[in-house]
């Protein structure tokens, strides 16, 4: 499994491994970790770890919060975390990493995948928020969204075509009085 980890402005890419003990690199480097169960109540509202790093123990203790964050005490220094799926985290991302020139945005995979679905043909007018591509990675699905009411300029995929990061999906014109970012 892969996560984005994020704390304050920094971020670290997890990888585990299953097994015993599990294999877990952090940003491409091995970290001898486990993750013990010390409590946690009915409703998974907050629980207790034990972190082992190394020779080193940690003691954790996990709070959902309301926008999917996580609240970590880690020995009693408190942190806000989010963690993420790297499709997820990449979507979020995907929005500073557009091209717009002209009232035109190019509308880029966020990540490597293969597209499954092509939602919009060239001159058709779409919704913000309305589905463009879907996008496959990691066995997981993700929908790629018009970021505003706009035309579809020209679609530069199909489906079953495999994309690598930044390729082109798809040219969207803003509508008069749609700006784009």
């Amino acid at each position: 499994m892969q996560f984005t980890v994020e704390i304050g402005n920094r971020q670290w890419e997890i990888e585990v491994e299953p097994g015993a003990p599990p294999a877990v690199r952090v940003d491409g480097a091995a970290v001898p970790a486990t993750l013990h169960t010390v409590s946690s109540d009915r409703a998974g509202a907050v629980g207790h770890y034990m972190l082992l790093v190394g020779n080193r123990a940690y003691e954790l203790a996990i709070t959902p919060l309301s926008d999917g964050q996580l609240a970590v005490a880690v020995d009693s220094h408190l942190a806000i975390v989010r963690i993420e799926d790297p499709l997820t985290a990449a979507l979020r991302a995907a929005g500073t990493r557009s091209t717009t020139t002209q009232g035109e945005q190019t509308i880029r995979a966020p990540m490597p995948g293969r597209v499954v679905s092509v939602a919009v043909e060239a001159g058709q007018a779409v919704a913000a928020g309305a589905a463009l591509v879907v996008l496959e990675a990691m066995k997981m699905e993700s929908s790629i969204a018009a970021p505003y009411a706009g035309t579809v300029e020209r679609v530069a995929v199909q489906p079953g075509q495999t994309v690598s990061r930044d390729d082109e999906l798809v040219v969207l014109t803003a509508n008069d009085g749609a700006a784009a970012p």
